[in-house]
Order: structure tokens, then sequence, then C-alpha cells
């Protein structure tokens, strides 16, 4: 944030900035962030590309969700999968992969469910609820000496 401030008008620090909220799950104010940037730099293709990415992925994600909750998880692996393809900048990647996990999960598939919440993390490492799904894979797989050791920073920063 603070290499925005002191270089707001850098096109690469500002599409670095919206990839940040798009992973952070704020697809609105990244949404809108390429817009201002496309407005004032017409000929930045990576914005172009992260933009157009972003709606199309947000479009698949949506239909996913919508499978998911249809009980229809294969189905929406699929969407999620095909959301992944469409985000060039992979702006979306670690929501993708991680509902892409729970899907997977689902399906009773936790070893693929595993190997997504590993990729989701290396992009999004304070991410919480990545590192519960991964923890439910483990369960699931039944390593349980896999289940406690990640959860741990995250629960001695709770106080626990």
């Amino acid at each position: 944030m603070e290499g925005l401030q002191r270089r707001p008008h850098d096109p690469s620090l500002r599409v670095a900035y919206a990839r940040l909220l798009a992973r952070r799950g704020k697809l609105d104010e990244a949404e809108a962030a390429l817009v201002d940037l496309q407005q004032q730099w017409p000929g930045d293709e990576v914005a172009a590309r992260a933009l157009g990415g972003i709606r199309a992925a947000r479009i698949l994600k949506d239909e996913g969700n919508g499978h998911y909750q249809r009980g229809e998880h294969e189905r929406a692996a699929a969407s999620y999968t095909e959301a992944l393809q469409v985000d060039p900048e992979k702006c979306m990647a670690p929501i993708l992969l991680g509902n892409r996990a729970q899907a997977r999960l689902a399906a009773n598939r936790p070893q693929e469910a595993t190997a997504d919440c590993d990729a989701a993390i290396q992009m999004d490492a304070e991410n919480v609820k990545l590192r519960l799904r991964r923890a439910a894979c483990h369960v699931a797989l039944k390593h349980p000496e896999k289940v406690l050791p990640p959860l741990r920073p995250l629960m001695a920063a709770d106080g626990r």
C-alpha cells in the first residue's frame, strides 16, 4: 500500500493492488480499481486482462456456487476450474482454488482438494479459511498428524 501511495500513477502497482483486493474477496473494489486504471491508462494490457479475467471468473464462480448449493459438486469443481482458466492475472486464484477444494472434498476427492488448498495457501498464506479447509482434507485422508501443526500458529495468535 505504501508503494501505491508514493507512486499512485504506476499501473503495475495499481494492478497488483487490485489483485490483492480480489484475493481478499473485495471483488467490487478490485474491479472498480481496474476500471479506474483503464480510464487513466487506456492502453494498459495487463489491467485490461485483469479486469476481463475478474469479470469472467466472477460469472463462473457464481455458477459454481449454484452447482455446489444444489449438491452438484463435480459440476461446481468444473466451473471453478473454468474460472481459473479465464483469470489470466490470477486475481481470484486463491478464492477459486479454495472453492474448488471444497467442491472436491464434498465429491470425495480429498487428495485433489488438498493440492488445491496448498496452491491457494501459497498465494494467500494468511487465509484462515484455507488452512481450516486443508485441515478438513487431512481429516478426510486420515492423516490426523497433519491437522494440528499448521493450525497452531493460528491458535497461538488467537490466545489458545
